[in-house]
Order: C-alpha cells, then structure tokens, then sequence
C-alpha cells in the first residue's frame, strides 16, 4: 500500500511550524509514507534538505510552497487573502513554482508578506497543481484539472461551499503545525 502526504510544513515555515526537516521525514517513515511534499509557508528554503533527507529514507519527494492569494498583488492595500498550495508536477513545474515564489516576493507584489494575485494562477501551465484553500474567491478561479479545491477538517462552512462546485476537484487536506502532540508546546 503507499501511502501519501501531500501537505507538510516544516522548519522553513517561520512561525508557522515546528519540526526540523529530517525529524519530519523520521516521522514520515515510521508511518509508511511513501511520498511527500513539502509546502512550507511563503518560501522554498527547505527544498534541498527535503530533497536529501527523502532520498535517504526512500521517499519520494515533492516540491511545492504555501503562498497567500488577493484579488491584485500590485495594489499597495489590505485585501482579502485566502491560502494557495502550489505542487511541481515535473521539473518545468518546479521552475515555474520557483518563477512564483520569487514573484510574490517580490517588491512589486509584497506587501506585509509574500503574494500572488489570481491572474499569476490562471496563467499558471499544467505542470503545476494549484490547490486553493478555505476564502478563496471562486468567481476569479476557473476550475482545470490541475487546479483543486482543499477541503479543510476544521472549515465546515468552506467545506459545504466547495461541495456546490460539481465542477472542482476536491482534495482533503489536513495541515499539520508540529510532529507529534508533545511538540504543541514548542509550536
């Protein structure tokens, strides 16, 4: 049976999470997780030791990052934000997860923290997966098939709404803060 994470944040998600990158993947395999992808907050700091430390557990891992979405990144205002996980799907859809990063970073579109605006996502190409969370305007999205809705255990409203979208793929997502409960106190 293999069994897959798709959502994990680690020691690169500043103030978002706790958990060093190999006690992450120790954990991952104590549990039989055969493929994982890290999407820590706002950055790809960790792609390199994510990268080293699954290849010697055996893992398969996947690339991706956790970046904030608003209706116009270039606007210098507070708007509404919802969550979006971008996945590599090939190595072309790495280098574009890494076009985005350095984009929402960039002068023109920070402001308080690193964003994207919807368009960037709607000219985003098939090599990546554009998983959009819990606020995410759904009028400004177009549904494709690498572009799904996160579920979230802990957002019913969100959940129902999504569930109206017939058109969408769904996938469920948990977010994980730290390893194991002990951790909560460190988190």
């Amino acid at each position: 049976m293999t069994m897959s994470v798709l959502r994990l944040r680690t020691e690169f998600s500043f103030r978002k999470a706790y958990g060093p990158v190999q006690a992450v993947v120790d954990r991952l395999k104590e549990a039989g997780v055969t493929t994982a992808a890290i999407t820590d907050t706002n950055g790809t700091w960790g792609h390199v030791s994510w990268s080293k430390a699954c290849a010697k557990a055996g893992i398969r891992p996947i690339f991706g990052v956790e970046l904030s979405v608003v209706p116009n990144a270039h606007l210098r205002e507070k708007q509404p934000t919802a969550p979006v996980v971008l996945l590599a799907r090939n190595t072309e859809g790495l280098r574009e997860l890494y076009t985005l990063t350095t984009r929402a970073n960039s002068a023109q579109q920070f402001y308080y923290f690193p964003r994207l605006d919807y368009q960037d996502l709607l000219l985003s190409s098939d090599n990546l997966i554009v998983a959009y969370g819990p606020g995410t305007m759904m009028d400004r999205v177009e549904p494709r098939e690498t572009h799904v809705l996160l579920l979230s255990p802990s957002n019913a409203s969100w959940n129902r709404k999504c569930m109206t979208r017939a058109e969408w793929t769904k996938v469920a997502a948990s977010e994980n803060h730290y390893l194991v409960p002990d951790d909560k106190a460190a988190y």
